[in-house]
């Protein structure tokens, strides 16, 4: 009897006036069944459509951070920038005005110090040796550079040579004594009156960031890394063996370019001690 019973493509059956009851509940309960299955299978689909929906939206909310995020940060990188070109500019502009207040006044080196002393007298010992003539020796105030520590005790008050400080009345008389000294660089304390030949040293008076330019650059000078220092009009200009010409260097970092890595490195000099003339 079963054999003859006639089924759907769905795989319930065909219920006629010979189905018995619980024929009928089992082709219930199949229906009851296969809408469940069909509701869980529209729900999962509509629960995995959401789903997506969420996964996108959260990937475009990610991609739109991050470009908020790199928007934000170039544009920290832009006011750094700006910020550091600032700095760059004031710092060359006092720089700028450290270098004119100092551009008529020249360092004389190693002259010892005695109690009772002519400067003026030295000044034009410096000029004769130098071939000035006597009635062409330039306008210029000479003076000691004390030291400004109150100590009496202190070492450095304690020098035996102190600087000479000479303050020109035109900066054109400063740039012809400095040409007539580098041209031969022959000075010595014979000179001056004094039995000793040893040398006397003269140089442009430099600001303390181009001072600490000039100890470093003197430095990697007698480590050969460089072949000449020369300060022109209060900037230090420097030559390696490689270099055609000097170049100037206005900031410390920039010897780092002559520094061997394995042997040097430039540290920040916040201290400067007292000018020591190497020309």
């Amino acid at each position: 009897e079963n054999s003859q019973k006639r089924f759907r493509s769905d795989g319930s059956p065909i219920l006629d006036e010979n189905t018995t009851d619980n024929e009928i509940k089992d082709a219930n309960t199949l229906a009851v069944l296969s809408a469940i299955a069909d509701s869980a299978k529209s729900t999962n689909e509509k629960i995995d459509s959401i789903a997506e929906g969420i996964n996108n939206r959260i990937d475009d909310l990610c991609k739109d951070v991050k470009n908020v995020k790199d928007e934000f940060n170039d544009e920290i990188k832009n006011i750094n920038s700006t910020l550091n070109s600032h700095k760059t500019m004031i710092d060359s502009v006092r720089d700028l005005i450290e270098r004119t207040a100092l551009q008529n006044e020249i360092l004389i080196a190693d002259v010892p110090l005695l109690e009772q002393e002519n400067l003026s007298a030295f000044f034009a010992s410096i000029c004769a040796a130098l071939k000035y003539s006597p009635n062409n020796i330039p306008i210029a105030n000479i003076r000691r550079m004390r030291s400004n520590n109150s100590n009496a005790n202190s070492t450095a008050n304690k020098i035996t040579k102190p600087l000479l400080i000479v303050q020109f009345a035109m900066k054109r008389e400063r740039d012809e004594l400095l040409s007539k000294y580098f041209s031969t660089r022959s000075l010595n304390l014979k000179d001056l009156g004094f039995t000793t030949d040893s040398r006397i040293f003269i140089d442009e008076v430099l600001t303390k960031k181009n001072l600490a330019i000039k100890q470093l650059a003197v430095k990697l000078k007698a480590n050969k890394q460089l072949t000449n220092v020369r300060s022109i009009n209060g900037i230090i200009h420097v030559k390696a063996a490689t270099d055609k010409v000097g170049r100037p260097v206005t900031y410390i970092d920039e010897l780092s370019n002559y520094c061997d890595p394995s042997t040097n490195r430039i540290n920040d000099q916040n201290q400067h001690g007292s000018a020591k003339i190497n020309n």
